[in-house]
């Protein structure tokens, strides 16, 4: 894990939820914030039921170890497309953090990119800060 999320692991005892993301990255979540989220997934109506089967059913509860690292579940490492020597990119998302495939992080990006081009989106309609 990159020294600059340590300190926020060092806080939760180093423990926190691992999950898939419907993007193809995983999604790390602080305790609480996995029990917020929990909470709204709760609220899913019936016939969006794959979408907690699809955050529950392969979540998982891991630590880092003492050298500040983790082993990525091979039941999530997969769909995400990571094999073991995966160059990985680990990005702050607001309450969580993702865990990309370089790769697959790079070809979603561009896409997006193409999609809000197409839409007329600019940086300059992105909210000043």
């Amino acid at each position: 894990m990159p020294t600059r999320f340590r300190d926020a692991f060092a806080q939760i005892d180093n423990s926190f939820t691992l999950t898939r993301h419907p993007h193809g990255c995983l999604m790390i979540f602080a305790p609480e914030h996995w029990a917020k989220f929990s909470a709204q997934l709760e609220t899913v109506a019936l016939e969006s039921q794959w979408m907690k089967r699809f955050f529950y059913g392969f979540s998982c509860e891991l630590s880092l170890d003492k050298a500040g690292r983790v082993t990525l579940p091979p039941e999530l490492r997969e769909p995400a497309q990571m094999p073991v020597n995966a160059e990985l990119l680990i990005m702050g998302m607001g309450n969580t953090i993702e865990i990309w495939e370089r790769g697959v992080y790079a070809a979603n990006e561009a896409k997006a990119l193409a999609v809000a081009a197409a839409a007329g989106t600019s940086a300059s309609q992105i909210p000043a800060f």
